[in-house]
């Protein structure tokens, strides 16, 4: 499926050139996986929190 978007994507490019653009691509790369990692967290909170409600419903 294409994405349609808005204007071309070099018009949204840092007017500094490359290197400002592969700086901010960096930095939202580094913000994803952060945020990757936290979800993976909470995943595992939320696994282990309805294991021991069925732990607690068993009893």
């Amino acid at each position: 499926k294409m994405v349609r978007t808005r204007g071309n994507v070099a018009n949204n490019a840092p007017p500094e050139g490359g290197a400002a653009t592969t700086r901010k691509l960096d930095e939202i790369l580094a913000a994803l996986l952060d945020t990757r990692d936290r979800l993976a967290v909470l995943e595992q909170q939320v696994m282990g929190n309805e294991e021991d409600e069925e732990a607690d419903n068993n009893n």
